[in-house]
């Protein structure tokens, strides 16, 4: 499995605004892909998959502070701090990442579980 396949660059212009294609970063590496905006090519979201060893990477990624997101696969958590959202199911997790979004904390995490639900079908 590849982190750009878990979603697709029409989802994630639904929660965020008009990106590029998804590529691999660095350059070849499945396991994490990213979407920049068109706007302003350094504002993205980075998509990262850990499998196996999901169920050991997500208390190390979502540190103390991290909130409970209910409904997405066997476990999620919103680490507001660090704009990251976290979906495990079995040993798989997936998390996405929005360095550059500065809008409320809130707004980033519904954009956040919008393609969380997403990708969470697909795991």
């Amino acid at each position: 499995m590849e982190a750009c396949s878990l979603v697709t660059k029409d989802e994630v212009e639904v929660a965020l605004e008009s990106v590029n294609e998804g590529t691999s970063a660095p350059a070849n590496v499945p396991t994490v892909c990213n979407f920049t905006t068109v706007a302003d090519p350094d504002k993205n979201v980075s998509v990262v998959l850990y499998s196996p060893g999901g169920g050991t990477m997500l208390p190390m990624m979502m540190p103390q502070g991290s909130v409970d997101v209910p409904g997405l696969g066997d476990q999620a958590k919103w680490y507001g701090m660090g704009r990251i959202i976290g979906v495990l199911k079995g040993d798989t997790l997936v998390t996405f990442q929005f360095p550059k979004f500065t809008e409320d904390d809130s707004a980033t995490m519904d954009r956040a579980k919008q393609l969380a639900t997403a990708a969470a079908a697909r795991l």
